[in-house]
C-alpha cells in the first residue's frame, strides 16, 4: 500500500446508511467531497434485510467503503 497511499498508509472508514436516510447520505458525500479527502477506491453496495446468519448486516442499506490516506488532516484513524 505503500506505493498508492504513502509510508504513512491509510485509514478505511466503512458504515451502513439504511434505505430510508437517502438525505443524510447524501449529505455524507457532500461533506466527503467537501472535506477535500479523497478516496482511490470507494464501494458502495445495497444490502437486502439482515437475517441470522453470523455475517450477515443487521438491517438493508447502502454499504459505504472508502480509503483515505492517512496524513496529519486525518482524524483519529
Amino acid at each position: 500500500m505503500n506505493r498508492g497511499y504513502g509510508a504513512t498508509g491509510f485509514c478505511q472508514y466503512q458504515f451502513l446508511v439504511p434505505l430510508s436516510a437517502v438525505e443524510e447520505f447524501k449529505e455524507i458525500i457532500r461533506d466527503i467531497q467537501a472535506s477535500a479527502h479523497y478516496s482511490a477506491p470507494h464501494v458502495f453496495k445495497v444490502f437486502g434485510p439482515g437475517n441470522q446468519a453470523p455475517l450477515s448486516f443487521q438491517m438493508a442499506g447502502w454499504d459505504v467503503t472508502m480509503d483515505f490516506p492517512k496524513n496529519a488532516a486525518s482524524e483519529r484513524c
